[in-house]
């Protein structure tokens, strides 16, 4: 990939992670939607090991999954 396409990715995937956490809490007067934010992590976390670890947490916890 090029540097350019790395960062774009990176910011794709940071953005992703963000709004997976906003939607699993219920940021932003927003009803969770733990669903939608799982399937968020799970995309994210096949390039990042922060979604991965994340998602993780979430399944070990056995919260919200």
């Amino acid at each position: 990939a090029k540097p350019v396409e790395a960062a774009d990715n990176k910011g794709a995937l940071d953005s992703m992670i963000r709004d997976a956490e906003r939607l699993l809490n219920g940021a932003a007067m927003r009803t969770p939607n733990p669903e939608v934010a799982i399937d968020l992590l799970s995309r994210a976390a096949r390039k990042s090991a922060e979604a991965a670890f994340k998602l993780g947490k979430l399944y070990l916890r056995g919260k919200k999954v």
